[in-house]
C-alpha cells in the first residue's frame, strides 16, 4: 500500500461527517459518544491526510500522524460499539456484529499505538513512496 492512500482514506474520514452535519444542519446528539465521533472522526481524517502527504513536524514522523489517526478512530468506534450494545442488548445478531467490528477496531487502535510509538512491530518504510 502506498503512503498516499492514507490521505485518500483520511479525506473520506473528514468529508463524510462534514456532509452529514451539513445535511442535518447540526451535529447529531443521540448520545455523547456519537457527538464525540463527529469531532474525532474528522480530526482523525486530518491526521491521516497529513500522514499520507508525508508531513513531519519536529520529532513527529508521517507514520505517527497515521498512527494517532488509527488509534483515535479505532478506540472511538470501540466505545461506540460498546454503547450501542449496552443500550439494546436484546438483538443477538446486532450485538455479535458490533462486538466483532468493535474487536476489529480495537486492533486498529492498537496498531495505531504501535505506529505512534515508532512502529517497532511494523515496517513503515514499505508504505513510503
Amino acid at each position: 500500500m502506498n503512503q498516499r492512500w492514507f490521505a485518500v482514506l483520511g479525506a473520506g474520514f473528514f468529508i463524510v461527517p462534514v456532509i452529514i452535519i451539513a445535511a442535518l444542519g447540526t451535529v447529531p446528539t443521540k448520545n455523547a459518544i456519537v457527538t464525540a465521533g463527529f469531532v474525532l472522526v474528522p480530526l482523525s481524517g486530518i491526521l491521516s491526510i497529513l500522514g499520507g502527504l508525508g508531513v513531519s513536524r519536529g520529532n513527529f514522523e508521517w507514520y505517527q500522524f497515521v498512527g494517532l489517526s488509527n488509534a483515535m478512530f479505532g478506540f472511538w468506534f470501540v466505545a461506540y460499539a460498546i454503547s450501542v450494545i449496552l443500550s439494546d442488548p436484546s438483538e443477538f445478531s446486532s450485538v455479535f456484529s458490533l462486538a466483532t467490528v468493535g474487536l476489529g477496531c480495537l486492533s486498529l487502535g492498537l496498531i495505531g499505538i504501535d505506529w505512534l510509538i515508532g512502529a517497532p512491530h511494523f515496517d513503515v518504510e514499505s508504505y513510503e513512496g
